[in-house]
């Protein structure tokens, strides 16, 4: 049985205070995640465990029971993770982290930035490796974090721990000087008579092309690209020079489709959402201060 131990440590908060806003300020998260952490931890339980009220929150009788469960284990582990970090604070920590070259610029640069204000000696080294190695690193504790695209085979991460981190738009952009030279939609079928840009199939990774062949598959069609290339940001930079139709992640690129450096191009199928995940070791002993580094990167790009 896998224990979330995120659900009972926000439930504890929310007793704590009294109240849901206040414990969202505390653990610098929104209150509707609260909500919804809350909701999630009643349906795993079956129970209903708290009303809500003018002046906050009570608890059911359920819930008064779990909160005294849960209050000595969850204080104890809090001041475990207290020592821990205050050890990391006194002594060299390096978190190995990888992400994609458009992840890592959009999500991860700043907040690691910001991060190390906060913790001035916690270091970060930034690696790449194939997917399957680097999940057998992490096993090994040779790399603690990793951001992936996350597929639909889950066994190979049995041991470790995935959460959502977002869910990703992927969609057809060209540069601003293709405007008018490639119509602003397209339907799907006619997509192959234009030259596009996609990444390679030969990318050993959950990211690659196969997400688009099923997609176009799905639908009865066979995708053509012109160009494969080994990342998202080789993508961008052919689209930029006005070679074709890329395919790029919507919140990779929200500020140039803002600013009308690149503009969407609409199909009358849209491509499935992606979901973007981070993967870690369960029984890592930094799991504290990474889970303050994850919660950090949530906070600072308003993500739930």
């Amino acid at each position: 049985m896998n224990i979330n131990l995120d659900l009972y440590s926000y439930f504890y908060y929310v007793c704590e205070f009294k109240s849901i806003t206040k414990a969202a300020n505390y653990l610098y998260i929104s209150q509707p995640a609260i909500t919804k952490q809350i909701k999630k931890l009643e349906k795993l339980l079956g129970k209903s465990l708290i009303i809500r009220t003018s002046k906050g929150i009570d608890l059911t009788e359920d819930g008064e029971f779990l909160y005294h469960k849960i209050k000595q284990p969850i204080e104890s582990l809090n001041h475990t993770e207290a020592c821990f970090k205050e050890t990391c604070d006194k002594y060299d920590i390096t978190i190995t982290l990888e992400a994609g070259h458009s992840s890592l610029t959009k999500f991860l640069e700043e907040p690691i930035i910001e991060f190390n204000k906060l913790h001035p000696t916690i270091k970060f080294k930034l690696t790449s490796h194939h997917l399957q190695e680097s999940l057998q690193l992490i096993k090994e504790e040779k790399i603690d974090l990793k951001f992936i695209s996350l597929g639909s085979n889950m066994e190979k991460y049995a041991d470790l721990l995935v959460e959502k981190f977002l869910e990703v738009d992927d969609i057809f952009v060209i540069s601003k000087e293709l405007k008018g030279k490639i119509p602003s939609k397209i339907k799907l079928i006619d997509l192959n008579n234009y030259p596009t840009i996609v990444l390679s199939n030969d990318i050993k990774d959950i990211l690659s092309k196969k997400f688009l062949d099923n997609y176009f598959i799905e639908h009865g069609l066979t995708f053509k690209p012109k160009y494969e290339l080994v990342n998202n940001w080789l993508i961008e930079e052919y689209v930029s020079l006005n070679v074709g139709i890329g395919v790029l992640a919507r919140q990779h690129i929200i500020d140039k489709l803002e600013s009308g450096e690149l503009i969407e191009i609409e199909t009358d199928v849209k491509i499935p959402k992606r979901t973007m995940a981070y993967v870690f070791k369960k029984t890592s002993l930094k799991y504290p201060v990474i889970r303050e580094f994850i919660n950090f990167v949530k906070q600072y790009n308003n993500i739930d």
